[in-house]
């Protein structure tokens, strides 16, 4: 499987990616590429170009369209967060789902959240909406998740 290495950023918001996979993937990229093909320093790593990662000591997956005739890196993880977002945002308020967000943004930059906050979080999801008892309750909530996490 092919996979994106952050390279560098561009002035342009868009990002450099270095290329890993299987000889025959890097082969079929570079030739897919054709004269538009660019290569790191070494001359011999492909590069891809695509927008700027929110993680970049994340490895991304590379996938080819069909549709669109061309490589892309896979940011799917974001549309993938938006969505749990909007259902803490349903489930929970605007309180939840920004302390919710927050966690998200935190995780997809590669920092863990504490199996506490998670738990709370999670106990917040599972929650019917009808049962919510109020406002208090929601306080209560939005305290615990933004209680800065111990380190063990």
């Amino acid at each position: 499987m092919l996979q994106a290495k952050f390279l560098k950023s561009r002035p342009n918001g868009k990002a450099i990616y270095t290329l890993s996979g299987s000889p025959a993937e890097l082969d079929a990229y570079i030739k897919h590429q054709g004269s538009y093909a660019r290569f790191a320093d070494d001359k011999v790593t492909p590069l891809i170009f695509a927008d700027t990662p929110m993680n970049i000591s994340k490895m991304h997956q590379v996938h080819f369209s069909p549709e669109l005739n061309r490589y892309y890196v896979d940011f799917s993880e974001i549309t993938t967060a938006s969505g749990q977002v909007a259902t803490a945002e349903k489930r929970g308020g605007d309180r939840i789902a920004n302390e919710f967000a927050k966690q998200v943004v935190m995780e997809l930059r590669g920092n863990s959240i504490s199996t506490t906050t998670s738990s709370a979080i999670d106990a917040a999801m599972a929650a019917p909406a009808a049962e919510a008892s109020g406002e208090e309750d929601l306080e209560e909530l939005a305290q615990q998740v933004s209680k800065p996490a111990s380190r063990k």
